[in-house]
């Protein structure tokens, strides 16, 4: 039947498994650079700055901020980088809404939260 001519004979079940075994990593970047439409985060740098008041001017010490800085790579090729500062407020915002993102995506692909109790996010 239609299953006997759709079978590969020994000798391709090697030549393949051989192939996919020497190409199997560069197969795989193909295809998820062919997949991707769209920019993609390829790093991401930050650390925590306080700054001293000057002498003499009476002032504590200004609060700390969180400088971020995103590499994007682009699709059309080359990079592009994004930094911003978030006071102690933002990113605490930044922080909820990225655990709220974290759940959503753990639902939709069946999650391996440790906890089991399908809410997701982080715990105390």
């Amino acid at each position: 039947g239609d299953a006997d001519t759709a079978a590969l004979s020994v000798p391709q079940r090697e030549a393949f498994v051989k192939f996919w075994r020497q190409n199997s990593s560069k197969v795989g970047e193909h295809t998820r650079r062919t997949a991707t439409w769209d920019n993609t985060l390829a790093d991401v740098k930050w650390r925590l700055d306080v700054l001293a008041a000057r002498k003499g001017s009476g002032a504590e010490l200004n609060e700390p901020c969180a400088i971020v800085e995103l590499n994007v790579a682009l699709q059309r090729g080359g990079n592009d980088v994004l930094r911003f500062e978030l006071d102690r407020a933002q990113l605490s915002r930044t922080l909820d809404d990225l655990d709220r993102i974290e759940s959503v995506l753990s639902g939709a692909v069946g999650g391996d939260d440790d906890d089991d109790d399908g809410g997701g996010g982080g715990g105390d």
